[in-house]
């Protein structure tokens, strides 16, 4: 079973990514958007099927417009890369990777692996307390692709 402190430590990680993902310069363009959005009410669009129980999602810091989401538990690890109305852009696999049960995700541009973005995945989901490992991936952002 996983320590109280082992527990605390992760939830103080996520929370200062998180925070370093929203610590950047906002243009007025950007606040503009931002501001369309909160206040507009009611569906958008529908997701993929693909997308069955959207978990996390975070903006993509390479293409404005465009968002990374991820399905919780019991599905195989990949992203997709979506739309603001739902429309699958990309799917990527990362199938070095185990998916137990991702709960969230964020993105930065402040941190980079081989010069690209980073989009962190928690996969922290421990709903019956039988988890010993939880894990933060840091994984580079993949460019915007066709969809399959």
């Amino acid at each position: 079973m996983i320590s109280r402190w082992a527990c605390w430590f992760l939830v103080t990680l996520s929370l200062i990514i998180f925070g370093l993902s929203c610590y950047r310069l906002i243009s007025s363009r950007e606040i503009e958007t931002v501001t369309k959005v909160m206040v507009q009410r009611g569906a958008h669009g529908r997701l993929n099927a693909r997308i069955n129980e959207a978990s996390g999602i975070c903006p993509s810091r390479q293409t404005n417009g465009l968002y990374w989401t991820h399905n919780d538990s019991l599905d195989e690890p990949r992203l997709f890369l979506i739309k603001d109305n739902g429309t699958l852009v990309n799917e990527v696999s990362q199938s070095n990777l185990r998916h137990v049960d991702w709960e969230a995700c964020t993105s930065t541009s402040l941190d980079r692996i081989d010069g690209e973005s980073v989009v962190y995945v928690a996969d922290t989901g421990n709903n019956f307390q039988w988890r010993r490992n939880q894990v933060l991936y840091a994984l580079k952002e993949e460019k915007e692709a066709p969809p399959h």
